[in-house]
């Protein structure tokens, strides 16, 4: 019997064995509460074992205030239920992406992929940009200064080239009159690698360079003042013609800028089946060759930029 003469009541299982610690008194509740579990901070979490609770939130687009150090607080969901999360500094200054109204710095971050407009952006100096972007997709580049030092328009377009299989330089721009893409040639150095050279030299200008085997004639039936085809040498600045012809005379050197009039620059004579040539330091855009006699001949017209 008790101290204040209650009678002693001593709980045990079906077993026989006392309740305690460890053997608790299983409770049920009839209603107004959950199940639940807790875990020490830091304490060992074991995946597929481990209890714990579901995590909730509040969707709460104008919060009051806020909570202070070493306070409890519901975390914030969006509307469709996902955890909502911005990024924030220490002093709570939302971290934004780049734009126009501040310059680069703690808050202003990351650069947006481009923003296609019909028209080029304007922008304050010093501040993070959007890229701009043509309205097919093409991103916009302007103010470039090519090799000729006047700042790329309309009627200066940008040439991007390289070598084709015959060895001529092209380059390729686009917006001509039709809208269409171009082609032209270029004068653009370029380097190879020769590992004989000492270090300091390895990499070795090679110029740019056109024209073929037999481009002008070769081992064509030519009549008298039969012309040649017409060779494009635009930006080569150094012009070299030889070849061979199986009657002696004449051959005429034609300069001509729009690829339609020619004018005669100069004359070299050939003697019959004796290789003959001559080199020009070139301005012209195109050249062509006249024969004065009729004959078989064969004729290259190359070029360089130095």
């Amino acid at each position: 019997m008790a101290l204040r003469r209650d009678r002693h009541v001593t709980l045990v299982d079906s077993n026989d064995a006392f309740y305690n610690l460890g053997n608790p008194l299983p409770v049920t509740l009839a209603g107004g509460a959950s199940g639940g579990s807790s875990q020490a901070d830091e304490s060992a979490f074991v995946e597929g074992t481990t209890a714990f609770n579901p995590v909730g939130g509040v969707f709460n687009e104008t919060i009051v205030s806020d909570p202070t150090e070493d306070q409890a607080a519901a975390a914030r969901i969006t509307a469709k239920r996902a955890l909502h999360a911005n990024l924030r500094d220490a002093a709570g200054a939302e971290l934004t992406k780049s734009n126009n109204s501040g310059a680069p710095g703690a808050t202003n971050l990351g650069v947006l992929p481009a923003i296609a407009s019909s028209a080029l952006q304007s922008y304050t100096a010093g501040n993070q940009v959007l890229l701009s972007a043509t309205l097919n997709g093409g991103l916009r580049v302007t103010g470039l200064v090519p090799d000729d030092g006047v700042t790329t328009n309309t009627n200066n377009p940008l040439f991007i080239g390289g070598e084709d299989s015959s060895g001529l330089m092209r380059g390729f721009r686009v917006g001509d009159a039709a809208g269409l893409p171009s082609f032209r040639t270029l004068a653009v150095a370029q380097y190879v690698f020769d590992a004989a050279q000492p270090s300091a030299t390895a990499w070795q200008r090679r110029t740019a360079y056109l024209g073929t085997h037999g481009n002008a004639w070769n081992n064509v039936a030519v009549l008298a003042n039969g012309l040649s085809a017409i060779i494009n040498v635009q930006q080569q600045a150094f012009v070299s013609v030889f070849g061979v012809s199986s009657v002696g005379g004449d051959i005429y050197i034609l300069y001509s800028q729009n690829g339609v009039d020619v004018y005669r620059r100069d004359t070299f004579t050939v003697s019959a089946g004796v290789s003959a040539g001559k080199d020009y330091t070139c301005g012209a855009a195109f050249v062509q060759l006249q024969s004065v006699s009729a004959s078989t001949i064969t004729m290259t017209i190359a070029a360089k930029t130095g």
